[in-house]
């Protein structure tokens, strides 16, 4: 299995036909549907995580979501909305349905296939999920307090759709899919969330880390593109009202964050003795701030291949 291969799963597990299926049934590229399913180990279960998290939201915070009427058809243009959230996995997208949709499935989200056939296809390589769900992204509105938030799962991804164009550069339709919703929803601001490995050795599972900045490492499909080795960043102050509730709501279930048994030792955990494996570790989830936590600036790494960071390659530095 390539690293390309190794993240299609990652991004597909618990990928069910009802989420390929979303809206109504597709016939077409079936072989595309069929190999997705088939690499999608296990199907992911509505977790009970608002029952756990609703003592814990600040007054008049709790998530709320919004039935749009009437209910939007897959080409319709995306509502207005205060802010925009994008994830990327089957099991992000599963997530924040649990926390930001509660009481719904993803079967209830919106598929979303505007432009699809004519603008994005022909950017989008055979084997991507884009191609076996035949649609750019699947949403739902919510409300927190009196903003409205639009959830958003793409279907488009970085190092998965990339048609070749030359010795270093390829088609990039996920940018192309920002620009369409940021023209659509017109939001204030737009968020784009997901699971990541962390570089910093003192960094626990399930932490929840916020950077004012982010940088590509193209090395492959995209290394000869402008964009390769850029950094970008937002130069402003981090609003810090809610993080004592936030840290509050990660530490709710971090009882279910315990690491399985591992080995060989690491910089961070030595195997004592002459154990074979290091025993699982409970964590204990934080939410880290750039400037505050950890250097200021330092950046979100993007790249076009599927990559760990390691005590080697010194991802953190």
């Amino acid at each position: 299995m390539d690293r390309v291969q190794l993240a299609r799963r990652i991004i597909d597990f618990g990928l069910t036909e009802q989420d390929l299926s979303l809206g109504r049934p597709r016939a077409t590229e079936s072989a595309d549907r069929d190999a997705l399913l088939r690499s999608a180990p296990a199907p992911l279960g509505v977790a009970a995580a608002v029952d756990a998290l609703e003592p814990h939201f600040p007054s008049g915070l709790r998530p709320k979501p919004q039935a749009l009427d009437p209910v939007p058809a897959s080409g319709d243009a995306l509502p207005r909305t205060d802010y925009v959230v994008i994830t990327w996995t089957v099991a992000e997208q599963q997530a924040l349905v649990d926390v930001l949709t509660p009481g719904l499935t993803r079967s209830d989200w919106h598929p979303y296939d505007r432009n699809f056939e004519t603008e994005f296809l022909p950017e989008i390589r055979y084997d991507a999920p884009a191609r076996a769900a035949r649609r750019l992204a699947s949403y739902r509105r919510t409300t927190i307090g009196d903003k409205a938030v639009l959830c958003v799962k793409s279907e488009l991804h970085m190092n998965q759709d990339g048609v070749r164009t030359g010795d270093g550069t390829a088609t990039l339709p996920v940018a192309k899919l920002f620009r369409q919703v940021i023209a659509e929803a017109q939001p204030r601001l737009v968020i784009t969330t997901g699971t990541a490995g962390a570089t910093y050795a003192d960094h626990d599972l399930g932490d929840a880390i916020v950077t004012r900045a982010a940088k590509f490492r193209c090395t492959q499909e995209f290394a000869r593109e402008p964009f390769a080795n850029s950094e970008y960043r937002c130069d402003f102050e981090v609003p810090q009202a809610y993080f004592d509730a936030a840290q509050e709501l990660l530490g709710v279930h971090a009882q279910e964050l315990t690491e399985p048994d591992f080995g060989p030792p690491t910089t961070k955990y030595k195997i004592p003795g002459d154990r074979p494996v290091m025993p699982g570790r409970r964590n204990n989830p934080a939410l880290r701030v750039d400037g505050r936590d950890f250097e200021a600036f330092r950046p979100m790494l993007t790249t076009d291949f599927f990559e760990f960071g390691t005590s080697e390659n010194r991802l953190a530095r």
